[in-house]
């Protein structure tokens, strides 16, 4: 462990007195700022824009600011973890570090720990930075507000730290691969334009398990959250996937070890345990696609086969009770006229699971698929609504409990909002 954190402690001190480190601290923290107290005076007095600047506050701009911060640190961490070997043999340490007695494995995870350390410290100043301007604008009296807690908190351990670390440790695979640090360098590159790319092309219904992002999705007072588990998920296949690159570039190091072999197969394993983390996460994804063209179907085929039959609600009263997060209970009661069916057809959230129904007082038979509620009505009710006897309406109360699903809204609009 002493070595360990003496190779992490030295690697920072290192990075310390590049210049581009500096550099790119100074974007990382002046940009997001400057964006902040900007977007902030755009909400305030109603002069952006932008077709967002009245409506997202600055209580919930980490998002957008954070993304500034996170895009330089990357490129940070590219340029100072792309050439640590070539930096050794200029500075004439190669054969000092070759002569410690940790593996391989070690002394490139150590060091690649210092490397996360220095990039990661500028979130943090800017987390802080961004509570104090917002505090202290709120108490003058300017519209600025400290960003929403939680929202912070994420962009701080489960955005920033998890891709640095994973990114870090990419750069670190690249350069044991290629040699060259300008190789290794365009390469990398390359993927996180790509990466960029993708965060702004990929249909949202995919973002989740393709990005993972926790903060870079909009927080709320209502329902705050930190990391749902999915996310969580999606953090820990780029942790192994990270361990995984680091191991078979220890195991490609020119320096002697002889745990190469061993340190390859491990770091294959971790590298597929990743990937395998998060095409579960995306086959989950595609799973709910397929779920929800299923409801739409069903939907449609009961539309056309119940066309011109509607039940005429009359009257309709309950209650509603919503725990945010947990989930919600509903009991209500209706009065319903069929007309031309002899059951009652409702669309009804699968995420809810119905506790009791009673048509005219008594236990009914009830059938909930697809999003469907089918009602049989009493043989009096259904001999009315086929027109054999004038009729009268029918007495319905149902009592439900449950989490809706969230795909299962807006079934029927014209454009998915997930595309």
């Amino acid at each position: 462990m002493p070595l360990l954190l003496a190779a992490a402690l030295a690697e920072m001190r290192s990075a310390r007195r590049l210049a581009r480190t500096w550099l790119f601290m100074a974007i990382a923290l002046g940009l997001p700022l400057v964006y902040f107290v900007a977007r902030a005076f755009e909400h305030g007095h109603g002069f952006g824009l932008g077709p967002l600047s009245h409506v997202t506050a600055p209580r919930y701009s980490m998002p957008d600011a954070g993304l500034f911060a996170l895009i330089a640190l990357l490129i940070c961490t590219l340029f100072l973890a792309f050439d640590m070997r070539g930096r050794d043999r200029r500075e004439r340490l190669a054969d000092v570090l070759d002569a410690r007695p940790a593996s391989n494995l070690t002394m490139l995870g150590a060091r690649l720990a210092g490397v996360i350390a220095t990039v990661w410290m500028p979130t943090l100043l800017l987390v802080v930075a961004m509570q104090a301007i917002g505090s202290l604008g709120q108490a003058l009296d300017l519209p600025l507000a400290p960003v929403e807690p939680l929202s912070a908190l994420a962009f701080l351990f489960v955005d920033t730290l998890p891709l640095f670390v994973f990114f870090g440790a990419l750069v670190v695979f690249l350069a044991a691969l290629l040699g060259n640090r300008w190789l290794v360098a365009l390469a990398a590159l390359a993927l996180l334009l790509a990466w960029l790319w993708a965060l702004g092309n990929v249909p949202l219904r995919f973002a989740r398990p393709l990005f993972g992002h926790a903060a870079l999705f909009y927080n709320s007072d209502i329902l705050p959250r930190f990391a749902d588990p999915p996310v969580l998920v999606h953090r820990l296949s780029l942790l192994l996937a990270a361990l995984g690159f680091v191991s078979l570039a220890a195991s490609a190091h020119p320096r002697p070890d002889h745990r190469r072999v061993r340190t390859a197969a491990l770091g294959a394993v971790l590298v597929a345990a990743g990937a395998a983390g998060i095409g579960a996460l995306a086959w989950q994804a595609q799973a709910d696609i397929d779920q929800r063209e299923r409801w739409l179907a069903s939907h449609l085929a009961a539309q056309l086969q119940n066309s011109g039959r509607r039940a005429d609600i009359e009257h309709v009263q309950g209650t509603l009770d919503i725990a945010p997060s947990a989930g919600l209970t509903l009991d209500i009661a209706m009065r319903v006229r069929p007309t031309g069916a002899d059951s009652l057809l409702f669309s009804f959230n699968p995420g809810l699971a119905i506790d009791s129904l009673l048509v005219d007082g008594r236990d009914a038979a009830f059938e909930h698929r697809d999003g469907l509620l089918a009602v049989p009505l009493p043989a009096q009710a259904a001999e009315s609504a086929a027109g054999l006897i004038d009729g009268a309406s029918v007495s319905m109360s149902l009592r439900t409990h449950g989490v809706p699903l969230p795909g299962f809204a807006y079934l029927d609009a014209t454009v998915n909002p997930q595309d």
